[in-house]
């Protein structure tokens, strides 16, 4: 299925530079970005007390589950993308609590959960985690416009001085 939508593979250099390195450090650099003019637009926000796992526990897990999925696809070679299917779970767990706002990243993880199975229809697992990355980064980067969107609609802007 993959194939017959992306028939030419994707590229992983342009003009000798790493696409992965180059997406990576645009990413980077636009969350940061997108940090300053929100606290420009928006002023400071102070987070609202949370009572569950912490999100540095949270990334911890989600990290170390990763690097052991990563682990058994190297080692092991299973019939399936398994630390695809882990970064899908997480996506689609971490949308769930707030699902009305963030569908997106839900369907982005049954979609890569379904992509992480390819090989078991003879997609290569090379092939199979370039077109996740591909999906992943797109799917973020549709999922975090849709974000954008409905903050500017959802909250108001800050009153300036000289208002």
């Amino acid at each position: 299925m993959m194939a017959l939508a992306w028939p030419r593979p994707i590229p992983t250099s342009i003009f000798g530079v790493d696409t992965q390195f180059a997406a990576l450090a645009i990413g980077f650099a636009g969350y940061w970005l997108l940090g300053r003019y929100y606290e420009h637009r928006f002023g400071r926000v102070e987070e609202i007390p949370y009572q569950g796992i912490s999100i540095a526990a949270q990334s911890s897990m989600v990290v170390a589950a990763f690097m052991i999925a990563g682990l058994i696809d190297v080692v092991v070679h299973p019939p399936i993308f398994v630390s695809g299917l882990v970064i899908a779970a997480w996506l689609t767990i971490a949308a769930w609590p707030s699902r009305r706002i963030r569908g997106d990243y839900f369907a982005a993880g049954i979609v890569l959960a379904l992509v992480s199975l390819e090989p078991l229809v003879g997609e290569s697992h090379a092939e199979v985690a370039r077109t996740y990355g591909f999906l992943f980064g797109m799917g973020l980067f549709i999922a975090g416009m849709r974000d954008h969107s409905s903050f500017l609609r959802s909250f108001p802007a800050v009153k300036g001085d000289d208002e």
